[in-house]
């Protein structure tokens, strides 16, 4: 992936990769709890109308729209982890390909005496040496890496379950991949038209909630991915704040990932809403790699 460079902010907001084209503007967060400082960032930003996004922020804690849920308890959710969310995502996880037969990954392999056929060192054998092979050698198999990207962007009117189920397909697609062997990133987005502000007309915002280097984190992730009002927090609320001109009302519309940001082996879209649909797209993921396999 291109980086976007680095904006060095003169508010007190956290530093994020931002650029912006015309009416066009994207934002990368380096982690998920920066976006959620810069959205409880009150009087900050780069917006004409800031105190509209502090009066909507205020005005939303403790109702639906924030999980029901104040601003404070939304980031210590996210801190240590949200219960609710993490047993949603162990349901569905047990819910799909269960009955699966998947590929395994090898990733040893040992050759015996390759320079001398498959010798054994009698003294090795006479002193019940378990290694009796007169050369043993290892070969590791190369990780394979694949990026999963969650389009999380959501409207005024969708409720828990609808980001729920497409998180959670993501999670349990990485958590499987990760017991296969496969090192995986999970890429958190939003994208939305029509207007955040006065002068952007199109935004996207992303962050990785979770990289191929790290441990798989079923609590982390459902919290990220699955709570709804953590997402509009962060993602949204987060990311206008760094953005030119007028809030709009809204915040814009949502909308997929535009062509030219389309990043990751597996996307899951904004179509995903239920559990029938979250089963069908994780199926077909597993399908997909095993043929590629």
């Amino acid at each position: 992936d291109t980086k976007l460079p680095e904006l060095k902010t003169d508010s007190k907001l956290p530093n994020v990769r931002m650029t912006i084209d015309g009416s066009r503007a994207d934002i990368e967060f380096e982690r998920m709890i920066d976006a959620a400082t810069a959205a409880v960032s009150f009087g900050q930003g780069n917006l004409t109308g800031v105190a509209k996004i502090d009066e909507a922020i205020k005005r939303s804690e403790g109702e639906e729209f924030f999980s029901g849920k104040t601003t404070s308890q939304l980031i210590e959710s996210m801190i240590h982890g949200d219960a609710e969310m993490t047993e949603l995502v162990e349901r569905l996880r047990n819910e799909i390909v269960s009955d699966m037969e998947l590929p395994t990954q090898r990733a040893r392999r040992v050759r015996r005496g390759r320079d001398t056929g498959d010798e054994i060192d009698v003294d090795r054998f006479l002193n019940r040496i378990p290694e009796m092979w007169s050369r043993i050698e290892s070969d590791q198999t190369p990780s394979r890496r694949v990026t999963i990207t969650i389009n999380g962007a959501v409207s005024y009117k969708q409720k828990q379950d609808e980001l729920g189920y497409r998180a959670a397909a993501a999670i349990a697609l990485a958590d499987k991949l990760t017991e296969m062997g496969v090192s995986v990133e999970v890429r958190l987005m939003k994208c939305t038209t029509e207007g955040p502000t006065s002068k952007i007309q199109n935004l996207v915002s992303s962050v990785i909630v979770k990289h191929s280097d790290r441990p798989m984190s079923i609590r982390d992730l459902a919290t990220a991915c699955c709570l709804i009002g953590a997402f509009r927090l962060s993602m949204i609320y987060g990311s206008v704040r760094y953005l030119p001109g007028e809030p709009e009302t809204g915040l814009g519309v949502p909308t997929k990932i535009p062509a030219d940001r389309l990043s990751g082996d597996f996307i899951a879209e904004r179509d995903i809403t239920d559990r029938s649909k979250a089963i069908d797209w994780v199926q077909a993921c597993i399908k997909q790699f095993s043929n590629a396999n």
